[in-house]
């Protein structure tokens, strides 16, 4: 089936620049899942990272936590610019919560989740 949209609930968008945060937080489990750097396997690289796999041709709705301590805001920001830039139809929807909040029923993202959700299935 074809791939209509994508919703991300904050999202990691940039494998190789998340790697480079704190090591002893879920930044330093990059590596280990890719079984290497970016520099030792970057076609694991480039055929995981939604940066790296732009345009995806399929419209994009992230919603990101402002207080998220675990994936910054700004690195979701870089990747919606970066899709738009590739031809994409991408939309950042920023909510005032933090990284689990997103995933939370009747939390502060679920009016949010719910038009990215209600757009993904009346799009065509």
């Amino acid at each position: 089936l074809p791939i209509r949209g994508a919703i991300g609930l904050a999202a990691i968008t940039d494998l190789t620049r998340y790697r480079d945060g704190p090591a002893d937080s879920c930044h330093g489990s990059v590596d280990p899942l890719m079984g290497g750097s970016p520099d030792a396997v970057p076609k694991r690289y480039s055929q995981v990272s939604p940066i790296e796999l732009l345009p995806l041709q399929a419209e994009q709705w992230l919603i990101q936590g402002e207080r998220d301590p675990i994936v910054d805001s700004a690195s979701v920001e870089r990747y919606v610019q970066a899709a738009k830039a590739a031809g994409d139809r991408a939309r950042l929807t920023r909510i005032d919560s933090g990284h689990f909040d997103p995933v939370a029923p009747q939390g502060p993202a679920w009016q949010a989740i719910g038009q990215a959700l209600q757009r993904m299935v009346h799009t065509r």
